[in-house]
């Protein structure tokens, strides 16, 4: 209910960008804030009563930010508004190369298609990040074994215990398996096409760990199809992992581009908060209250922005971003890496390719910036819990919401024709099982079911139909009648009258009402506020001749 109540609101803030016509319809203190340009075509269709409650949904809107406005609210929540800027941002600099992603699309269908027409048989190993040193050293040990795949699978299998970083396909105990080559993530399939047989891969560095493959042979597999026929297939089914992939590749494109330090002094120090010292992932972290100086420190350089102790904790606190133990260096300079830095090196190349916050994309801005604050200030100012007692007593004033209606334990059996109808009512008559007769002679759907339609609640059937079942007593047929093109009997079983449900059975889903009806009086307080505040005039006359205006034009 709460939810709907402000997607009005957060609705009508389309109309609350501008007036740009010469009619102004309401004003608040003088400020326009609806003309009849701002007002949309369908709202013309609208009764005249509709049409004023119309206005006075959108005025509230306008009431509301201005309520944010003198509690200086935009500057509590000025982080997400800055955020919101990145991503119209980012999204415009997607939207940018989305064609030249389009275009490599056809190319990259045509690598899964050739992937699918072989089997390499291949042994896949994966160590943690920050390892690159080990790898290095297992990707030579591995070429010595090449000729002995048992000594290979042996030495790969006793790593396991030293790098016990979590299972991937096949690693790190480096099974051997025919496999297609896009069967692996990321980039590692063009690794594995463009090796020969018996070699073993340079370390592949990725954000999720270092992998090193050995191919040992191929062998090609009945994949029916030519490229051609398939590439639609192929490209629709891997839609959404080519722009992940591609967009992966971007990221990392722009990370070399930029360039990447971090500060190893300020890593010691916040990686030996006791905060971050968990045993489990899924414990939760308390963030600590780290002072100014601290928070002014910086973690990372990415391109031309310097990125402060303070940003990754205001990231952190939001909520927003999923993370790994911070306690490990290496986890944190990969939570920079992946998380926090990207948005960075994204906005520098926006730039770079002259897109920033003017025109029509400002305009964007705006409207979902009021919309941000609209949101954000109903949720701050309404969000009481309301106590057990409260909860209760709205369980009492509101027994119909918590109340299961009349209803009847019912059978029916069906026929196309009457006679046949009233044979079956005698033989109920005679004692023969009714479940018996519909599972066997019934032509309705739930004569496999004996003719059970289960309990039946009034305002389910027509009236008539209604009043016949409920004036029936229990384990008792009715009469034989023609319904919807069948000549039918009803048999009735339990009756149950109406029965509100015990407030034990029913205390979350009155627990919530209870607390969005609390919700939208606060809101209602508000707006009393404020247009007691404020001079909110509509001009009637006005509206009144734009619908007439408008009525004759449509």
């Amino acid at each position: 209910m709460m939810k709907k109540y402000l997607s009005a609101f957060m609705f009508f803030t389309v109309f609350i960008c501008g007036c740009r016509g010469e009619t102004v319809l309401v004003s608040i203190d003088g400020t326009p804030v609806i003309t009849e340009k701002d007002i949309p075509e369908y709202a013309f269709y609208m009764q005249q009563d509709s049409f004023f409650q119309f206005l006075d949904s959108v005025t509230d809107v306008r009431l509301i930010l201005i309520a944010a406005e003198e509690e200086n609210f935009q500057e509590k929540i000025g982080s997400d508004i800055e955020d919101l800027g990145r991503i119209l941002i980012i999204d415009s600099l997607w939207n940018s190369i989305h064609d030249s992603l389009l275009e490599a699309h056809d190319t990259l269908a045509y690598k899964y298609w050739e992937g699918s027409q072989i089997l390499i048989r291949t042994m896949l190993i994966r160590i943690p990040p920050g390892r690159l040193e080990d790898a290095e050293i297992i990707t030579d040990s591995m070429r010595l074994f090449l000729e002995d795949t048992i000594l290979l699978k042996e030495y790969v299998s006793s790593l396991s215990d030293r790098y016990n970083y979590g299972k991937l396909y096949f690693g790190p105990s480096g099974d051997l398996r025919d496999i297609f080559p896009y069967a692996v993530s990321f980039n590692l399939g063009d690794v594995l096409l463009s090796m020969s047989d018996l070699s073993v891969s340079d370390p592949v560095v990725t954000d999720t760990g270092i992998f090193i493959l050995a191919r040992l042979g191929i062998s090609g597999t009945p994949y029916p199809g030519d490229y051609e026929d398939l590439k639609d297939l192929i490209i629709a089914q891997e839609n959404r992992r080519f722009f992940f992939e591609q967009t992966s590749q971007i990221t990392d494109a722009l990370r070399r581009k930029y360039g990447i330090s971090f500060n190893q002094e300020v890593f010691e120090i916040f990686t030996s908060l006791p905060q971050f010292q968990r045993i489990l992932e899924e414990e939760p972290v308390v963030l600590p209250n780290i002072d100014e100086d601290a928070l002014s420190k910086w973690i990372a350089v990415a391109g031309e922005d310097t990125i402060t102790v303070g940003n990754m904790i205001e990231k952190l606190k939001s909520g927003r971003i999923l993370y790994p133990n911070l306690s490990d260096t290496s986890m944190l300079r990969l939570f920079l890496t992946r998380d926090i830095i990207p948005p960075y090196l994204l906005i520098q190349e926006a730039e770079k390719r002259g897109i920033v916050l003017q025109g029509a994309l400002l305009e964007r801005y705006d409207y979902l910036k009021d919309s941000l604050v609209l949101e954000s200030y109903i949720v701050a100012h309404t969000g009481v819990e309301a106590d057990s007692q409260e909860v209760y007593a709205y369980y009492l004033s509101n027994p119909q919401l918590f109340t299961i209606p009349e209803r009847m334990e019912l059978y029916i059996v069906g026929v196309s024709d009457s006679i046949f109808a009233e044979e079956l009512l005698d033989s109920v008559a005679r004692r023969v099982p009714f479940e018996t007769l519909a599972e066997r002679y019934s032509i309705l759907p739930s004569a496999k079911n004996g003719g059970d339609l289960g309990y039946v609640s009034r305002g389910r059937y027509r009236e008539e139909i209604e009043s016949l079942i409920f004036s029936l007593e229990p384990n008792s047929c009715s009469d034989v009648f023609f319904l919807d093109g069948y000549w039918v009997v009803f048999k009735t079983g339990l009756h149950k009258t109406d029965s509100v449900l015990p407030f034990g059975d029913v205390f979350e889903s009155c627990r919530m009402l209870c607390q969005n009806e609390l919700r939208k009086q606060m809101i209602e307080m508000i707006l009393i506020n404020k247009r007691n505040q404020h001079v909110v005039e509509i001009d009637s006359a006005a509206v009144m001749n734009i619908l007439m205006k408008k009525k004759e034009e449509l």
